[in-house]
């Protein structure tokens, strides 16, 4: 049997020089090398890890030199890819503006089972304050008194504790509002890069000529699901008006058969929901009127384009 006379300190430094040169000569296009540590697991084994930058968003990252061989993955950008497009842009600019920023901070704050639950961003000093964000979106409506707790904890111990709605303000508002940065869609969209193997420049092009999300689908042979995760997370940016073109969806105004305003309505679908009946054939001028009611377009509300049925203008008269 043959007995190794390599010691560990001449093993690590041969497999550091490789990485190296690895990662200069193969992949210097994204990452940058940086160092070759060891670390010690929690059995006390000796873990090689590569420590490299990653030259598009500027995050360096540990990762262990066996995962290496398999995941390449950014983990800061690959977690920008499944958060809101409001939370990855104000992360991104955020760490320009202030390098000493961190992402998924703890500041100690611990849930009902006592799981840590991270801060979104943590900007040191801004605007002469520690400050933790939180990044907010549809999901946030069934915990609200967890995140009022997460407010007063941040509160209680110093922080300045700021609460952004994806829904209420958009990347390009919000990095100005909070950074004083004024940036576009297409700069916020170059900034996060979409999976390579989905061509979401075609899928935006088709979405600009109002297809729907299925057809979409069958021409890029990208699932619906990819789609509508990246549009609700605002990477795919909508027309004002796509789903009044493509479905026929439009605020509806309620009115008396005299003409009298009563209620507004989201939408044909939020009038079956509280009314309990169907009004799109009314809505779209196939019928007069429906139960007792007439239900326009807003947009033909405030521009008087629609009439009273005859026998109630004849009723009037009498």
């Amino acid at each position: 049997m043959k007995v190794s006379n390599i010691t560990y300190e001449e093993e690590f430094q041969k497999y550091k020089q490789f990485y190296k040169k690895d990662i200069e000569d193969n992949h210097s296009e994204l990452y940058e090398y940086v160092d070759f540590i060891s670390k010690k697991d929690s059995r006390g084994k000796n873990i090689s890890h590569i420590i490299v930058k990653h030259k598009i968003c500027g995050e360096s990252f540990s990762r262990s030199a066996a995962v290496w061989k398999n995941n390449k993955r950014c983990p800061v950008c690959s977690k920008n890819r499944s958060v809101s497009l409001l939370h990855a842009s104000m992360c991104y600019y955020g760490k320009q503006l202030y390098p000493e920023s961190e992402f998924e901070y703890d500041a100690g704050f611990r849930g009902h089972h006592g799981g840590i639950s991270e801060y979104d961003l943590f900007i040191p000093n801004y605007k002469d304050s520690d400050t933790l964000f939180e990044f907010q979106s549809r999901f946030h409506d069934y915990k609200t008194e967890f995140d009022r707790e997460k407010k007063k904890f941040a509160e209680d111990n110093g922080y300045t504790f700021i609460a952004i709605d994806c829904r209420e303000i958009s990347p390009i508002e919000a990095v100005f509002k909070y950074y004083n940065i004024k940036v576009t869609d297409k700069e916020i969209q170059e900034n996060f890069l979409f999976n390579k193997n989905y061509d979401m420049k075609k899928v935006q092009e088709l979405l600009d000529k109002n297809l729907s999300v299925k057809n979409i689908s069958q021409i890029t042979k990208i699932s619906e699901n990819v789609i509508y995760h990246n549009m609700n997370s605002g990477y795919l940016i909508q027309k004002e008006n796509r789903k009044e073109v493509l479905y026929g969806k439009c605020t509806v105004v309620q009115l008396t058969l005299s003409g009298e305003f009563i209620k507004e309505f989201e939408s044909g679908w939020a009038v079956f929901k509280e009314l309990g009946f169907k009004v799109d054939s009314c809505v779209a001028g196939l019928t007069r009127h429906s139960h007792g009611y007439l239900f326009i377009k807003k947009s033909d509300y405030e521009s008087g384009n629609y009439i009273i049925p005859k026998k109630v203008r004849l009723f009037n008269k009498i």
